[in-house]
């Protein structure tokens, strides 16, 4: 171990030097921690585990390295969903605040730190039976709409299906509408990419 031992180092072998003045690495441009490597990511482990405040500053955001490291050790598996739909924005100035329609492509991801028994973060078929089958029963050929679209009115009496949320419809909106309910059927998801056209697409990701 060298002079400077890091943080971990100082929990692991009681070295008498207080947390505060250890170091692993500056960042020469900003005279900064840089927050992304390994020794970093013990800094912050290290404080975290003793309870005390890191008074070090970092280039990035705190928990950068260890969201980084954490990341390295996870598996992620995708699948992908079509269905169409109709909608329009309320209080928009602009096309969408028409009734008109998209096909609407969407990805599903989630993570977890091991495998099961089989080797999988999750059975493609289980993605599909809970979050497949979800959107052809609420979203897929329906119009979404704002809860108080004064349209819906005139849209039950013909019998047109539909599907109501909060907000405005928007993809970010129904990226997240499916990120909730993927995550109320208890998968673990992390992250709902959703394409509103071949060009534009929103993305929800797990809070924290």
């Amino acid at each position: 171990m060298g002079e400077e031992p890091n943080k971990i180092d100082v929990m692991r072998l009681g070295r008498d030097l207080p947390l505060g003045l250890t170091f692993s690495c500056i960042a020469p441009a900003a005279g900064l921690h840089c927050g992304r490597c390994n020794k970093c990511a013990e800094r912050m482990e290290a404080f975290r585990a003793a309870s005390i405040e890191d008074p070090t500053e970092y280039v990035n955001r705190p928990d950068y390295g260890i969201a980084s490291r954490k990341d390295t050790k996870m598996f992620q598996v995708s699948r992908e969903f079509n269905f169409c739909y109709g909608h329009r924005l309320m209080d928009y100035q602009g096309k969408c605040k028409h009734l008109h329609g998209h096909n609407a492509r969407v990805i599903a991801t989630f993570e977890a730190a091991d495998l099961d028994s089989q080797g999988m973060v999750l059975d493609f078929n289980k993605i599909k039976q809970i979050v497949n089958r979800w959107i052809e029963e609420n979203l897929d050929h329906r119009m979404i709409l704002r809860r108080d679209d004064p349209a819906i009115e005139a849209l039950e009496k013909l019998g047109e299906p539909l599907y109501l949320i909060d907000g405005n419809p928007t993809a970010e909106n129904i990226a997240r509408v499916i990120f909730e309910k993927a995550a109320e059927a208890g998968l673990p998801v992390v992250e709902v990419r959703f394409w509103e056209t071949p060009n534009c697409h929103a993305t929800y990701r797990a809070p924290g």
